[in-house]
């Protein structure tokens, strides 16, 4: 069984001027250009829903025409720097086919086709009386204090412990969200009520957003790309 990816890709950005298509490790339209290639060779996506107001990203499709692309022209009220992801979760329900929805972002270049194929596994094969759907995370055994104290651990019996012994905590990272579009339906959101997590290491972690991110993965990917 495959699924739907669904990829968000707006124009603007705040932070980071043209943010999901500005060149990135010699991708002429970076990181956008990087996803589509992964979603493409993900064996377990059937289609891929571009969800987007970008003209360049509209005139790259049409010219790449491929069958796994559906391009959807998303209204400006859903483009803006004040569209909330809720309101974003809501358009897309109202297009999305009733379906298993995979929803990624370009801003997370390290997740590649094959994470693609192993949380869709992953998520295929759970315990559905448990997981009503999948989110990847990133697990985090660090001394994490709120304003005043310790947050994951206590420091009444010792009060530096080993890491390994600190309590989890777990990191959304946005590189996908599986859920089928009941869900959107039914709570309004790309996860249910009881998510199963999808862990990620430090580097396929990386969900860019900064410009110092952005220049910190570009380094990376060119690295990883070369070795």
């Amino acid at each position: 069984m495959s699924v739907i990816a669904f990829l968000p890709c707006r124009s603007g950005s705040t932070r980071i001027k043209n943010k999901n298509i500005k060149t990135f490790a010699g991708y002429n339209l970076g990181l956008f250009e990087i996803k589509i290639s992964q979603l493409i060779n993900s064996k377990n996506i059937s289609r891929i829903i571009v969800s987007t107001d970008v003209c360049e990203v509209l005139e790259y499709l049409d010219k790449f025409n491929h069958k796994k692309i559906e391009i959807d022209e998303r209204p400006k009220k859903y483009c803006l720097d004040t569209t909330t992801t809720d309101e974003l979760i809501g358009y897309a329900s109202t297009i999305l086919p009733r379906d298993t929805i995979l929803w990624t972002h370009v801003t997370s270049p390290f997740v590649n086709s094959s994470d693609y194929d192993s949380m869709i596994k992953k998520y295929l094969n759970r315990e559905s009386n448990i997981y009503d759907s999948l989110m990847t995370v990133k697990e985090i055994k660090s001394f994490i204090w709120d304003l005043k104290n310790p947050y994951n651990y206590s420091r009444k019996k010792i009060k530096w412990p080993f890491t390994q012994n600190i309590k989890s905590l777990y990191e959304i990272n946005n590189g996908g969200f599986i859920a089928h579009r009941d869900i959107y339906e039914k709570y309004h959101d790309r996860i249910g009520t009881d998510p199963e997590y999808y862990i990620l290491d430090s580097i396929r972690s990386i969900d860019i957003d900064t410009p110092e991110q952005f220049d910190f993965a570009d380094k990376i990917f060119k690295t990883i790309m070369h070795a």
